[in-house]
């Protein structure tokens, strides 16, 4: 890199590396080289690259894990539960990109569980959409979305055209829906969720059991939500 008079190397180092990973050259999750290394790149000694590596570690944008190395932190979203809460918009007023994609849609049976919370008869048939969520790439949320066969019987077509739960529950009338009420739990990851949301194994995810109602107050939808602990700070509001 080229040096610049009357900026101290350990400064230029760490705009450097900073630069790098706020576009993406590195991301979350991913192993910086060792401070030998990064001193051999950079052509200083190690104090040199051990003043830089502090000064992004104090930022929170490098964390040094004993015995492991240098990593580049999860990025943890404020994720808001209010009685509007959406996804896309959650993540776009952190100016990060949301992203995501359906993972199957089928037409069940309710269990007891899902047939209570939407307030229809045991075993009635339920349209049930599992997508993944993601911020910049990174997958935040797997989600299981349950809505009455009866009342919506083409959803799962709708969704395939609007690609959005929002804007498919919008096309019914729907859109000023709301969230009526949400539990929230926590546990360890089972195998679907470590794979899809690359969890690790020991890390828990928050779980999110919520319903939303109409403007008249009868529930259209059903949804429960993992949550990658370590990417997200859910946040109620009163």
């Amino acid at each position: 890199m080229q040096w610049e008079k009357g900026i101290s190397a350990w400064k230029q180092i760490s705009d450097d590396i900073e630069t790098s990973i706020k576009s993406n050259t590195w991301k979350p999750g991913d192993k910086l080289p060792t401070e030998m290394e990064l001193a051999k790149a950079y052509r200083v000694n190690r104090h040199t690259i051990r003043r830089s590596v502090h000064e992004l570690v104090e930022k929170g944008l490098v964390s040094v894990e004993q015995g492991r190395g240098m990593f580049i932190p999860d990025y943890v979203l404020n994720y808001k539960l209010a009685k509007r809460t959406r996804f896309s918009e959650v993540v776009s007023s952190h100016n990060k990109f949301p992203g995501g994609r359906a993972l199957s849609g089928e037409v069940i049976k309710a269990n007891k569980k899902v047939s209570e919370a939407l307030t229809m008869p045991f075993e009635a048939k339920v349209c049930l959409l599992r997508t993944i969520r993601e911020l910049d790439g990174v997958p935040i949320v797997l989600a299981a979305h349950y809505f009455s066969a009866s009342r919506f019987p083409d959803f799962l077509e709708r969704f395939e055209e609007f690609k959005s739960v929002s804007k498919t529950l919008d096309s019914y009338g729907l859109g000023n829906y709301e969230r009526q009420s949400t539990n929230i739990s926590a546990r360890m990851p089972n195998s679907e969720e470590i794979a899809s949301l690359k969890q690790p194994a020991n890390r828990p995810v928050l779980i999110t059991e919520s319903v939303n109602v109409d403007s008249f107050g009868e529930p259209i939808e059903f949804g429960i939500s993992a949550f990658s602990a370590d990417r997200t700070n859910l946040i109620v509001e009163s």
